[in-house]
């Protein structure tokens, strides 16, 4: 393992459909502490894969961290369309080497970015009652959090989609398809 300082800053993007096969291998090579804190309870290998399989889809933006070709981190903002307001549900989850660096903080940033300019009524993510870095993170971006279940909820309000925060997350995922681009063989 490369020592912290060495290791390359990571490169943000949505991914595509085609990529599910990316996001399903990063959640398997969770260990199983990683799996519970990403999917609120002990998961199998068989539910990772009918999970990843439905990825990406109309109701799903998917941001991946990147080091080169590798992905370290995945961060999920599923839209909820129930009787109510349209809501959004954001899941992280970053390979255990790469903890500590931001990444988390970053995936939740973009999530929440695009929560915004799809003009969502509420964004919130779950977590375990142990998982103190999650709710840093949650914490940073002005959650407010509460316990449900046994689980902590952090739901945030932003103001409303405007200019700046459209033209903020088309920067973004333009740095990310030009990063992107040149990883692949011309």
């Amino acid at each position: 393992m490369m020592p912290r300082a060495d290791r390359p800053t990571p490169v943000y993007r949505k991914l595509f459909p085609r990529e599910r096969g990316l996001v399903q291998q990063h959640f398997l090579q969770l260990n199983p502490a990683s799996r519970r804190s990403r999917f609120g309870g002990l998961v199998s290998d068989p539910f990772i894969r009918a999970y990843s399989s439905a990825l990406l889809g109309p109701g799903s933006l998917i941001y991946g961290a990147f080091d080169g070709e590798r992905l370290l981190g995945v961060g999920e903002l599923s839209l909820v369309f129930n009787k109510g307001p349209a809501s959004g549900e954001i899941a992280v989850s970053v390979g255990e080497a790469w903890r500590g660096r931001g990444i988390g903080s970053a995936l939740v940033s973009r999530a929440l970015l695009s929560a915004r300019n799809r003009v969502l009524d509420h964004t919130y993510l779950f977590c375990q009652q142990e998982n103190r870095p999650m709710q840093r993170i949650a914490k940073k971006f002005g959650a407010n959090i509460t316990m449900l279940h046994g689980e902590r909820l952090a739901e945030f309000r932003f103001p409303l989609a405007d200019h700046f925060s459209f033209v903020t997350e088309w920067l973004g995922d333009t740095k990310g398809a030009i990063a992107y681009l040149r990883l692949r063989p011309h």
